[in-house]
């Protein structure tokens, strides 16, 4: 029965006399930043796994989310790297775009996995919290409760495409993009960009 709860955790009654504390830590899975309060209340009774016993100093740890499946270990299971995926996009921040995945657990789109070509900062604004997003599952860390997601690899990486067909001593059309009084800069296709030296210019 939870007795008492603090800014750190809750006091939980295992028998008469002898109670345990769960640490904030250690109540939930994927609720990490949250008061205890919004997670318990006093005089709800809830299932623990005792996690230490420290008789010295007449202190017992308790964990509520031991008691409850993993989701990540979930996660783990079902889904496999390089699988597509949907949800729903929960935040924007600067370094990147939180999905939403099964299990209420998040998966990063980091900004340099948004487009192979693209600037992530300003594509990330095309974004919009609350609407879906399709991405590839790039790594799935169960220990550290990460999932790394992509949407750039999505699509073929047209400009590796283009390269792996340009070998040394080819001969190739582009078009002049820029003028500068070291040479020019050029555009090979659609994706890929060069420079040629002033001294390459001519014979």
């Amino acid at each position: 029965i939870v007795t008492n709860i603090t800014d750190y955790g809750s006091f939980v009654e295992l028998e008469d006399g002898i109670e345990g504390l769960v640490h904030i830590s250690e109540m939930s899975w994927t609720k990490k930043n949250v008061h205890p309060n919004h997670l318990l209340s006093s005089s709800e009774k809830v299932e623990v796994m005792v996690l230490e016993i420290e008789e010295d100093k007449r202190r017992i740890s308790l964990g509520i989310k031991q008691c409850m499946e993993n989701p990540w270990e979930s996660f783990n299971k079902e889904f496999k790297v390089n699988q597509e995926i949907e949800g729903e996009i929960k935040n924007i921040t600067d370094f990147g775009i939180f999905v939403g995945l099964k299990g209420d657990i998040d998966g990063l789109v980091h900004l340099s996995d948004i487009s192979w070509d693209g600037n992530g900062d300003e594509l990330i604004k095309n974004y919009i919290k609350g609407s879906l997003a399709q991405a590839k599952i790039l790594d799935i860390d169960v220990e550290k409760e990460r999932i790394s997601l992509g949407i750039k690899q999505l699509k073929e990486d047209v400009t590796a495409t283009e390269i792996d067909n340009i070998r040394k001593g080819s001969t190739v059309t582009c078009t002049i993009a820029e003028i500068t009084e070291n040479g020019l800069g050029v555009s090979v296709g659609d994706n890929l960009k060069g420079f040629i030296k002033k001294n390459d210019l001519s014979r």
